[in-house]
């Protein structure tokens, strides 16, 4: 009778510590890069700096085991299809001194609405920019206004004030640098950040 209780409790512990309770994987980020992470249980650390390396904490302490990236992405595809898209990015052009696109707003709506279609709840976040012809605190106020006039086009057009995001940028971030002064139409332009 003795032996069969031990027997059971052997079967019992081998049975939980199968059961992991908690499991740690090292994925690469989007670019490749694969960086290092610590897991400390119960006083010991482990460290995982390859791509697929894991640590399972179970009861009898922590397991640690490799995979490859296939492999984990295809055990846990609930978790990778959850993934939000990278964001998107559109740029509108502005004639200099002007609040008014130079591309035709149906176009733009368009491609704005494509966009969103992958990423919902669907936010923006329109920057204004100007080029850096003219007085700084003119163009921080004409950059902003850009960004308000396609905010403006946006919500005419059925998207929801409440997820568009306004900044403005003046000439402080130019896609092309020059100097002060030289005009340059591609930063005269507002970014729609879609995410």
């Amino acid at each position: 009778m003795m032996t069969m209780k031990k027997s059971l409790m052997v079967a019992a512990l081998l049975l939980l510590s199968g059961c992991s309770r908690t499991q740690v994987t090292l994925l690469p980020e989007m670019s490749g890069h694969v960086g290092r992470v610590i897991v400390t249980e119960e006083g010991k650390s482990t460290t995982l700096d390859k791509s697929g390396e894991s640590v399972h904490s179970s009861i009898l302490g922590p397991r640690e085991s490799q995979s490859t990236p296939d492999a984990v992405r295809q055990s846990n595809t609930a978790i990778f299809n959850a993934e939000p898209a990278p964001f998107a990015s559109e740029l509108v052009y502005f004639k200099s001194e002007s609040v008014e696109p130079i591309v035709d707003t149906a176009s733009l709506v368009k491609v704005v609405k494509k966009d969103c279609e992958t990423r919902q709840p669907c936010q923006l976040t329109l920057i204004g920019h100007t080029d850096a012809t003219g007085d700084s605190q003119y163009n921080m106020t004409l950059s902003l206004k850009r960004a308000q006039q396609v905010r403006h086009i946006l919500v005419e057009h059925g998207f929801s004030a409440e997820h568009i995001r306004v900044r403005s940028h003046g000439m402080y971030d130019p896609l092309v640098k020059k100097p002060v002064g030289v005009p340059e139409p591609r930063n005269r332009r507002v970014e729609i950040m879609v995410h």
